[in-house]
């Protein structure tokens, strides 16, 4: 929230600074109440300037350079500008249900809506470093900040490509750089299904070096289009359970696979039943 508040700060500095000047120059006071509501528009114009430099300072990055480590100051960028992307657009990320692990664990959740990462990364405090398409590092402004920030592209299309991506997301939980998420449908559910069938090869992200694997459903990030503007949207990542090491290798992979992604289709078939632990 540090650039939130910054951003506030100076919204409400020149909003007293233009209020003062009304008065000062000796009109009408009821002009003086227009400078008092300018803080707003000020802090959207704000939001504006900074998407500018984040084009701008895109530019110098380079995208063809690997990345061998994730980089928290870049995650740092990412994870501020969402949450003052949020703000304007009124939208609420709530984490509820289970307490996620200390340790580095391997996350797996439902796809839906292009808001769903969003979403991740502005409402879990801590790193989490997504498993994603190549071509989400192109996308405009953010590619260059996900890249640098250690986000795994995985090329579905290349099966060597794609085992490589694997290890090397694996290789940031056993050295505990930071927590991995993926989502295991493979792609963004497009269908009337609540959900896709689980990629069991996925898993072995978490499970071949033994992290806790967590099962997080995502909740109305899809509905964030049609509440744009004339209502506040709030999306929940419901923690539904972290499995330990020594449950999962008692079940089996496939039995993890299974096991997960029946916790998310059950949970999204009963609805909005969970207690908010924010």
């Amino acid at each position: 929230m540090l650039i939130v508040i910054v951003t506030l700060i100076l919204a409400l500095a020149g909003d007293a600074g233009l209020t003062y000047w009304i008065y000062a120059s000796g009109v009408s006071p009821w002009f003086c109440l227009l400078g008092i509501i300018m803080w707003l528009p000020l802090f959207i114009l704000l939001f504006g300037v900074w998407v500018i430099i984040l084009i701008l300072w895109g530019l110098f990055l380079d995208k063809k350079k690997a990345t061998e480590k994730p980089n928290h100051f870049y995650y740092g960028v990412i994870r501020q500008t969402l949450k003052w992307f949020f703000l304007l657009i009124r939208v609420k990320v709530h984490v509820r249900g289970k307490p996620l692990p200390k340790e580095p664990y391997f996350m797996v959740m439902n796809h839906r809506s292009n808001f769903d990462h969003m979403a991740l990364i502005a409402g879990i405090k801590k790193m989490i470093i997504c498993v994603t398409k190549p071509e989400n590092l192109d996308f405009p402004i953010a590619g260059p900040f996900i890249h640098h920030a250690g986000f795994i592209p995985i090329n579905r299309e290349n099966m060597n490509e794609g085992i490589e991506a694997i290890h090397k997301a694996s290789s940031y939980l056993e050295k505990g750089l930071c927590n991995i998420n993926i989502c295991p449908e493979g792609t963004r559910n497009k269908t009337e299904e609540l959900l896709l069938p689980f990629k069991p090869g996925s898993f072995h992200i978490g499970t071949d070096v033994k992290a806790p694997v967590v099962v997080c459903c995502v909740k109305n990030a899809d509905k964030v289009h049609k509440n744009f503007i004339r209502r506040k949207t709030h999306i929940y990542l419901d923690i539904l359970a972290v499995i330990e090491p020594s449950e999962y290798e008692e079940m089996g992979l496939a039995k993890l696979v299974s096991y997960s992604e029946g916790l998310i289709r059950r949970d999204l078939e009963e609805g909005d039943l969970l207690l908010s632990v924010d």
